[in-house]
């Protein structure tokens, strides 16, 4: 009732009752000016897909690979590997609450990019082999690496150099970065160190067990990308396309696997074409002072992760392909709304879910 009082709230539903009137066909819409202004009806459909087939039949071992038993994810619980003499401090105590919940986070973030595509999978288990074993080298300089810029740092050199840090001169950096973000306050007197190396270790083994078994794998086997393909070459031929993956490794992956006749995007927060891609897939909808861009140079297939799921006009698109799905389901309501919108001047938009076979 509160709300009600204080809050101007406009459903499609409620917009309509209100103002919408009745066309020769029976269609409802709101007269905007001279132009009668229709909302789209929406379809949904689901694509299922084998991942067993993406994963060549590996997919359950690789599963088992990553459950507790195998992983103990020891460099995020570092609150298991403190001393007695050190757990009920505050500083170490916190260490352990905050390990709970975050192995949990990454062991799901680890399914998630397995989920969403082969190559996002690949690259995350390449990722954690060589952070792991940076963690490690640091650990063997006295070096114990929590905090923001510590994690940040260890990252950037994965990326970089990774054998950078067999040079004293780096160590010494490193550590001067540390202190002067003030993370060199926990003791590696306090740790269990050698539990801690030894299972750390542990964990490098299996994630490389993991790679043993994903490497020799190629997108000539991809079950979910040879589906997508289909679909793009027999549902949706001629019609603009926007695919929604919620991680950029994704985006390029299918922007660098897929074939389609018409003009092609891909867009992550790193491409910086965000509203040059929005203008080109919709120009009537994202004006603009620049000259109005060429039918031939207009976009028929983007392919995005979330950063065009809110606050763009797209309009123009029909079909909204969700090749996986994220864990805000706000997100999903806001991809679907990029192209279901008032104004658009399709009669029907597409909504298709990719979703993994019910048996698995």
């Amino acid at each position: 009732d509160l709300l009600r009082n204080i809050m101007v709230r406009r459903t499609r539903r409620y917009v309509l009752k209100q103002w919408g009137k009745i066309d020769e066909n029976g269609l409802q819409y709101l007269q905007v000016g001279e132009e009668k202004k229709y909302f789209p009806q929406r379809k949904m459909k689901t694509e299922r897909y084998d991942i067993n087939k993406v994963y060549q039949r590996k997919y359950e071992t690789i599963v088992s690979y990553l459950d507790k038993e195998n992983l103990t994810f020891a460099r995020y619980s570092l609150g298991l590997y403190v001393k007695k003499e050190y757990q009920e401090i505050d500083l170490y105590k916190e260490l352990g609450i905050a390990g709970k919940k975050l192995v949990g986070l990454i062991r799901t973030l680890l399914l998630k990019r397995m989920e969403s595509s082969l190559q996002a999978f690949k690259d995350s288990i390449g990722r954690y082999i060589v952070t792991h074993k940076i963690f490690l080298k640091l650990l063997d300089e006295g070096i114990i690496p929590i905090g923001d810029v510590s994690v940040k740092e260890m990252y950037e050199i994965a990326e970089t150099d990774p054998d950078s840090l067999d040079d004293p001169e780096n160590i010494e950096e490193f550590k001067k970065k540390i202190q002067d973000a003030g993370e060199t306050k926990y003791k590696i007197e306090a740790f269990d160190i050698t539990k801690l190396k030894n299972d750390i270790e542990n964990d490098i083994e299996t994630f490389e067990q993991i790679e043993g078994l994903i490497n020799r794998i190629s997108p000539k086997t991809d079950d979910k990308l040879h589906r997508l393909q289909k679909l793009l070459d027999e549902d949706y031929h001629g019609k603009k396309v926007l695919i929604f993956t919620e991680f950029a490794t994704t985006a390029k992956y299918l922007n660098d696997y897929l074939k389609w006749k018409g003009v092609q995007e891909q867009v992550d927060s790193t491409t910086g074409n965000i509203i040059e891609c929005a203008r080109r897939f919709d120009p009537d909808n994202n004006p603009s002072t620049d000259a109005r861009p060429k039918k031939s140079e207009e976009i028929s297939l983007l392919i995005s992760t979330d950063v065009l799921s809110e606050g763009v006009n797209l309009q123009a698109g029909e079909v909204i392909i969700n090749y996986d799905f994220h864990w805000n389901p706000t997100r999903l309501i806001q991809r679907a709304g990029r192209v279901d919108r008032i104004g658009s001047k399709n009669e029907f938009v597409m909504v298709h879910n990719f979703l993994l076979d019910p048996a698995m």
